[in-house]
């Protein structure tokens, strides 16, 4: 063998090992957790959730603040906040280990693996979407 390929081994497996040991890690935190989640997807559902709290408080209050009545705007980008939440909930769910096993535990691993990059698009929009919406509340209330 090569130099060259040797280093590549080399490099190669170190990858693999430190890819192994977040999977490790992932695996433990789940198995520990009480409810069967990260501790950063606890985070992002409690953003969402917020979230959606925000959005339920200006629906029930939008007859005695008028602009929210005729401002097709905001009801869209309410809307959306809360089709946001309401999906990022989805999947935070199909990334939770149901039991506690290590059937379970592994599945939720590997689903919170091939989901991350959906949640991060999620989180993202549902940012955007926030600011948004305080964009449009403080023009309107001028």
């Amino acid at each position: 063998m090569d130099p060259i390929s040797a280093l590549s081994l080399a490099c190669n497996v170190i990858d693999l090992v430190g890819t192994a040991i977040n999977c490790g890690l992932t695996v433990k935190q789940i198995y520990d957790s009480v409810d069967g989640r990260l501790k950063a997807h606890k985070v992002v559902q409690g953003e969402a959730d917020r979230m959606k709290i925000v959005v339920n408080r200006l629906r029930e209050n939008q007859s005695r603040i008028k602009v929210f009545i005729n401002d097709d705007e905001i009801q869209k980008i309410t809307s959306r906040c809360v089709k946001l939440s309401g999906d990022l909930q989805t999947v935070l769910d199909k990334c939770r280990a149901k039991h506690k096993t290590i059937w379970s535990v592994g599945r939720a691993t590997v689903m919170s693996v091939l989901k991350s990059g959906e949640i991060d698009d999620l989180q993202k929009d549902l940012e955007a979407c926030r600011k948004d919406l305080n964009s449009l509340i403080a023009i309107a209330t001028r």
